[in-house]
């Protein structure tokens, strides 16, 4: 089955029914749809202070707390299954601390990304000696070539460089006025305009 980052905030929220205890997540911080759609859940969100600076500026009319400046984990402790408690990779020997009873931690897209950074194992190891239980529920955030397609002609841009892509050439918008350069290794451009 295919998921799409509309399905997320659903399965984060119908996984967080099935546990008691802590929720935890680990998330790209700077996925602003994905913050926003996680804020909206029903749970006291807790968020790192980074992310937190983030959320005020983006999301200004959004409720959640900040990781030790609007609550401890003293609190969170005496109610473990009324949070959803960001904790990226970075932070998670914090997680000794807490009150891990019945937890759930969900990786969606935080670092480490996957199997392929060492740090992957680690996290994982960590995880269960802790016995918190751990779900991936993310996506890419990479777009298909319909999709891809639809912003380059909703944007309209002059010139088209098509960039990060394995089928570079396949991206050509519909208008035929755009002009598309395919940049070349060691090549300086200096009049595309």
């Amino acid at each position: 089955m295919q998921i799409f980052e509309n399905d997320l905030i659903a399965l984060f929220e119908d996984r967080l029914n099935s546990i008691t205890g802590l929720g935890l997540f680990n998330i790209y911080h700077t996925n602003i749809h994905r913050l926003q759609g996680i804020l909206g859940l029903g749970r006291e969100i807790v968020l790192e202070p980074n992310t937190a600076k983030i959320a005020k500026k983006f999301l200004p009319h959004t409720k959640f707390l900040v990781m030790n400046e609007t609550v401890t984990v003293a609190e969170i402790n005496q109610n473990p299954g009324k949070y959803f408690v960001q904790n990226s990779f970075e932070h998670v020997l914090d997680l000794i601390d807490f009150d891990l009873s019945d937890s759930l931690y969900i990786h969606s897209n935080g670092t480490p990304l996957g199997a392929f950074d060492p740090s992957y194992a680690s996290l994982l190891g960590f995880l269960e000696k802790l016995g918190v239980k751990y779900e991936y529920i993310g996506v890419s955030g990479h777009g298909n070539k319909a999709a891809i397609l639809e912003i380059i002609d909703g944007v309209a841009p002059k010139i088209l460089i098509p960039w990060h892509s394995k089928s570079r050439d396949t991206m050509v918008p519909n208008n035929p006025e755009q002009r598309v350069v395919m940049v070349e290794e060691n090549y300086w451009y200096t009049d595309l305009v």
